[in-house]
Order: structure tokens, then C-alpha cells, then sequence
């Protein structure tokens, strides 16, 4: 599948989702996506897609995997990286949304200055399930990115790096939230290993 290709067939699949919701959480999802396209509209993925189809995958996967219809939860899924990797601010994201929305993207920033992943990782175990589901999701979505980086791609070396931190922190997180998601990571993680001997 081609790029733009991929980015209709995720966009469709959101948009089918989100006219499953009222009307008012339709508007809610409609301003959380339009936003992170906006922020994020520059940054590219390793993968060669705009970062907001992660945060789209991401959204898809909590309303198909975990079947969640908390439309805050999602709305937050879409804005999880916008503080972190952009000039919005964590006020910005309270009042254009809502205390809540906030709260779950400010547990999945990691001020970088402050705190190693191995720290974050910590701290996550120990925040709601909600945001544990977004960041499980997250990771998910990016070990199912992995083998679409390009050969020859220096991403690529950080695959032995990447593989470790599923097994030590991304699926035991997983398995805090659903033994289904847990269980998908553990094949993307043996396929990896697979193709990396």
C-alpha cells in the first residue's frame, strides 16, 4: 500500500468511527483531530507517513481493541504527542478541550530534561487505566511500524533498542490493561526477532 494510500484508509476508518458518536462528541473529535493535523502537519514518521496518522492508529486501535467510546479518551489518544514534539502547551490543549483531556495528555509527556523513559515507563504503571490504555496503543502502533521503515533507513539501528523495550516495558504495561493487546505485542515482537536473526 502507498503512502497516501495508507493515509486515506486510515482517515476513512476514522471518520467511520467518529460518526458512530453524538453529535457533540463527534465536534469533540472533529476539533482533537483537526488540531493535531495542524500541529503535527510538518513532522514525518520514520515510516515516511505525517506523524497524525499515528495518533489516528492510535485512536482506532482504543475504539477497535479495547472498544472504548469515551470520546475524552480518544480525543486525548489524538493529542497525546502534541505537547511533547510541538509549541502547544498543556493550557492550550485545557482550554480549547477540557480539564480531563488535559490531565491524560499531560501523563503521557515526558519532559525529556526531566525524566528518562525508563522513569516515565515507572510513572505510567502507576497512572489510570485510561492513559495506560492510550500508551499501550501507542507502543503497539509503533512496533506494527517497525518493518515499515525503510532498508538502509538509520531508524533501522534502533530496532535491537526498540525490541528490548517491548519486552522490559511495553508489554508487561500491556498486560496491566488487556491480555488481547498484550498478546499482539508479543507477536510483533517475535516476528521482529524473526527477521532480525
Amino acid at each position: 500500500m502507498s503512502e497516501s494510500q495508507h493515509v486515506c484508509d486510515v482517515t476513512e476508518r476514522l471518520t467511520n468511527i467518529i460518526t458512530r458518536f453524538s453529535l457533540s462528541d463527534q465536534l469533540l473529535l472533529t476539533r482533537a483531530l483537526t488540531l493535531s493535523k495542524k500541529v503535527h502537519a510538518t513532522q514525518m514518521r520514520y515510516e515516511g507517513v505525517p506523524h497524525f496518522i499515528h495518533t489516528m492508529r492510535i485512536a482506532i486501535s482504543l475504539y477497535e481493541l479495547l472498544e472504548i467510546q469515551d470520546a475524552e479518551i480518544l480525543a486525548a489518544a489524538l493529542l497525546h504527542d502534541t505537547v511533547e514534539d510541538t509549541d502547544v502547551t498543556l493550557d492550550e490543549i485545557e482550554t480549547t478541550f477540557n480539564t480531563r483531556i488535559a490531565t491524560i495528555v499531560d501523563a503521557l509527556t515526558r519532559d525529556k530534561t526531566q525524566y528518562t523513559k525508563q522513569e516515565k515507563f515507572s510513572m505510567t504503571l502507576n497512572q489510570p487505566w485510561e492513559i495506560r490504555a492510550v500508551k499501550v496503543c501507542d507502543n503497539l502502533d509503533n512496533m506494527r511500524s517497525w518493518f515499515t521503515i525503510p532498508e538502509g533507513h538509520v531508524a533501522r539501528l534502533k530496532l535491537p533498542k526498540w525490541m528490548n523495550e517491548a519486552r522490559e516495558q511495553y508489554i508487561p504495561l500491556a498486560r496491566t490493561v488487556d491480555e488481547k493487546i498484550a498478546s499482539l505485542m508479543e507477536q510483533e515482537l517475535t516476528e521482529a526477532e524473526q527477521k532480525v536473526k
